[in-house]
């Protein structure tokens, strides 16, 4: 019988246009059937047993309900036996941690097959306490911040198996068991910045140089919704948004330069490595309204002083240019 079981941290909106590049899985396939990983071949808990791709795989111990820790062997079981995909990795009475923290990109997703033969498992996320369950099904009721986590079950005969996903910022996974089987751990690596297509426009200003600034931009991220941002004007913080706030007003920025064009950037909120920028130039937009808040004085003409041809206003890169008063009368 087959079901589904879906734990949802948060909603994640997966991009068609992302750049996204596969790690090659572990498949166990490379190791010669049979070996044993563990105290009989010398290991220790935390030792590094795998590597690929900048994700490191060390062995652990297993935490049990009542609090001990266990460590015994783990073995490569062959193709035979028909219950995972080819080669697999097969826990017994031990855990496994995956460090994704230095892998070539910054990983979204990470999915592996599974088989449940009894005992209790151990399954951890991003350095999380250790859940403990006596039944693998139960890490769907589990919750870990950043990530959202399915299980899909398909049982064939007495053995319980499935698929996991993980998907969100990870940065490592523990996964352990009694008697545990896992193959085909497989990642997906954002490689660049998820910023694209940054507009800024000028849309009004004011003679004391203050502008209002219009900016949108894409975030091509499966963690849209989460995702916020800083807005800086020549390297200093104007805003703190976050996505749904596009595309967004910045009002009353005085750029702290004198020269004729000023930068602003859209920054990731704390990850100064993912920027995009734009140079925008010091020029009110053309046809703006004329508001004349800025004239210096009321009256203006020959009472005032103000001789003819005098352009006495400029406002919205349209100027005031004071003439004569003509007048023509008809008579019958």
């Amino acid at each position: 019988m087959n079901r589904t079981l879906q734990l949802i941290a948060f909603f994640l909106l997966l991009s068609n246009q992302m750049m996204a590049q596969a790690i090659p899985c572990f498949n166990f396939e490379d190791i010669p059937a049979g070996t044993e990983l563990g105290p009989a071949s010398g290991n220790n808990p935390g030792d590094v047993l795998f590597s690929q791709a900048g994700i490191e795989v060390s062995i652990q111990e297993i935490q049990y309900a009542d609090g001990t820790t266990g460590f015994h062997n783990a073995v490569i079981y062959g193709a035979s036996t028909g219950w995972l995909d080819g080669q697999f990795l097969f826990m017994g009475n031990n855990s496994f941690q995956f460090d994704l923290s230095q892998a070539d990109g910054a990983l979204n997703q990470l999915c592996f097959d599974f088989f449940d033969g009894g005992g209790v498992e151990n399954f951890a996320v991003n350095g999380s306490s250790v859940a403990v369950v006596q039944d693998f099904s139960e890490i769907a009721n589990l919750s870990f911040p950043g990530v959202a986590l399915t299980v899909d079950f398909s049982n064939t005969g007495s053995l319980e198996r499935g698929t996991v996903c993980i998907t969100g910022n990870i940065e490592s996974l523990l996964i352990g068991g009694q008697e545990f089987g896992i193959d085909n751990v497989c990642a997906e690596a954002v490689l660049a910045c998820p910023i694209a297509n940054l507009q800024a426009e000028i849309v009004s200003c004011d003679e004391n140089g203050n502008y209002n600034i219009e900016v949108d931009f894409d975030w091509l991220s499966p963690l849209t919704v989460i995702a916020s941002f800083d807005i800086l004007i020549e390297g200093e913080q104007a805003a703190f948004i976050t996505q749904s706030d596009l595309p967004y007003l910045l009002e009353g920025v005085q750029p702290a330069t004198d020269a004729l064009e000023f930068t602003l950037a859209v920054c990731q909120n704390d990850n100064p490595n993912c920027c995009e920028s734009i140079i925008l130039q010091k020029q009110c937009p053309a046809g703006g309204c004329m508001e004349f808040e800025g004239l210096a004085e009321p009256v203006y003409g020959s009472s005032a002083g103000t001789p003819p041809g005098t352009a006495f206003y400029n406002e919205s890169d349209i100027g005031l240019l004071l003439i004569p008063f003509q007048s023509l009368f008809w008579t019958t």
